[in-house]
């Protein structure tokens, strides 16, 4: 594949809302520094009863270096408490973690911190009337097939104060531990396990495709979706929820969209590119 020397690739099905056409080879994404930037999707939002629901969290990241954090999380505080989340760990893992104790990662040294974008998958199933959870790296499976879920109570029952977080994991009173360092972009809640073959679609049609045109026939079960782009800011601070159930997602502290290349279109359809495109980008 030639895909990583793309520097520029633009398409006339690709519009933004500002009238340019988007550079789909460099679409835009959150960046966060590892200091304290994390995105906030509600206290209590996506509190899925992880010994019984079916879900599929998926979010597509990049790291920077060999620096640990949370990519997104339903869970508070230390590694053990919890409904969800996916994050690296020690000894360069990803691990995904569901109902608290119920964890699963990948080989040591397999937790690509190579800063490359990859697909970052945790499906929740039932199987045969037990809940298991797996999780997948760029649409392979990469745990143990078919981890089974503790049953949730006491610690292991997320509270209806903490907020569920991209970047971070709550710690409590509004604030968060485990900061991601890097970039992180299209991040996708879904009330049903995806398969196999639904998550292998959603890594090859790649970031910039819009997952509820990949996946077209479960958008009901699409329950939270947001694409970092600057188009979708409903403010300086917040971004627009793509599911259409109005889960707006909060910027904290120095958390930026940033990053395209996108080109003016004039003339309507037969339009061209005026300057602005950058050589070498």
């Amino acid at each position: 594949s030639q895909a990583g020397h793309i520097k520029g690739y633009w398409r006339n099905n690709n519009l933004t809302t500002d009238g340019k056409w988007k550079d789909i080879a460099n679409v835009e994404n959150l960046v966060l520094d590892g200091s304290d930037g994390n995105v906030s999707l509600g206290a209590g939002e996506f509190d899925f009863d992880s010994d019984a629901d079916d879900f599929t969290i998926s979010i597509w990241g990049k790291y920077n270096g060999s620096d640990q954090g949370t990519l997104i999380s339903r869970a508070y505080d230390s590694g053990t408490n919890g409904g969800y989340k996916i994050h690296s760990g020690s000894s360069n893992r990803i691990h995904f973690y569901v109902g608290g104790t119920g964890r699963y990662w990948t080989e040591s040294g397999d937790g690509h911190q190579d800063n490359k974008w990859h697909l970052f998958t945790l499906v929740n199933y039932d199987d045969d009337g037990t809940q298991k959870f797996v999780g997948y790296v760029d649409g392979v499976l990469r745990t143990t097939e078919g981890g089974t879920v503790p049953a949730e109570s006491g610690s292991t029952d997320v509270g209806a104060t903490y907020h569920t977080r991209i970047g971070a994991r709550d710690h409590g009173a509004g604030s968060a531990v485990g900061l991601f360092t890097g970039s992180l972009d299209n991040a996708s809640i879904w009330d049903r396990s995806l398969t196999i073959a639904e998550v292998l679609s959603l890594y090859n049609a790649g970031r910039g495709a819009d997952a509820r045109t990949v996946l077209s026939d479960l958008t009901s079960n699409l329950k939270g979706y947001w694409q970092f782009e600057t188009e979708n800011l409903l403010t300086a601070s917040t971004v627009q929820d793509l599911s259409g159930n109005g889960k707006t997602a909060t910027l904290i502290s120095d958390a930026t969209v940033s990053g395209n290349n996108h080109g003016t279109v004039t003339g309507g359809v037969d339009g061209f590119f005026q300057s602005g495109l950058q050589s070498g980008r």
